[in-house]
């Protein structure tokens, strides 16, 4: 038994058993969103791989997932919004992977490494090139993280906005690619390729 001070300033019991209560059914809650969003995110993956994104509506999503569409609407408010949540969660996760790590190889081993983790996924979402907002994302980290091979601060503008361009499109294209062959050349080999043509470029 513990005791708390209610809106009116009087002093009552309050049970440790309400808490528990209460901590279990956020628990409850918690199990119920991720399975949803879980089932969302299959049946999205699934017509995806029927048809591109941008033609598959909410009504057919829902219908495919068989749930209603309020409760879609509960946590999302329009289809591409679960691939976004789908690329943040494995961009973060990325993200704490290369911390430690030094050299654009490092990091595009690890990078390639996610990725074929989950081919379906990557193949689904990368290869049209509609979706590289990820690989990009995942590129750009390298203009402010301390990797060795990255351009000299002390660059000319127009250089560096220039080899980042072509660092970052071509990268994301060989890896578009890959993806899209159907993951046939080693994580290491396509990562030793990408991260050699970035420092050709920029040491030259």
């Amino acid at each position: 038994m513990c005791t708390q001070i209610d809106k009116n300033g009087v002093e009552c019991s309050i049970t440790i058993n309400y808490y528990a209560k209460c901590i279990l059914m956020n628990l409850k809650q918690d199990r119920r969103i991720q399975y949803t969003k879980k089932v969302l995110r299959e049946a999205l993956l699934e017509l995806m791989d029927k048809k591109p994104l941008d033609e598959i509506s909410i009504s057919e999503l829902c219908s495919y997932a068989e749930i209603n569409r309020n409760t879609f609407y509960n946590h999302y408010s329009f289809p591409k919004q679960i691939i976004n949540e789908l690329e943040d969660e494995v961009f973060n996760e990325l993200m704490k992977q290369i911390k430690e790590h030094h050299t654009i190889l490092d990091v595009m081993i690890i990078a390639c490494r996610q990725l074929e983790k989950d081919k379906r996924t990557s193949r689904l979402i990368f290869s049209d090139g509609k979706l590289d907002n990820l690989l990009i994302r995942v590129i750009n980290t390298f203009k402010n993280m301390p990797i060795q091979g990255n351009i000299p601060k002390n660059s000319e503008d127009v250089v560096v906005n220039f080899t980042n361009e072509f660092n970052e499109k071509g990268s994301v294209g060989v890896i578009r690619y890959w993806i899209a062959n159907g993951f046939k050349e080693s994580v290491e080999s396509v990562a030793s390729f990408v991260a050699g043509s970035i420092k050709k470029v920029i040491t030259k």
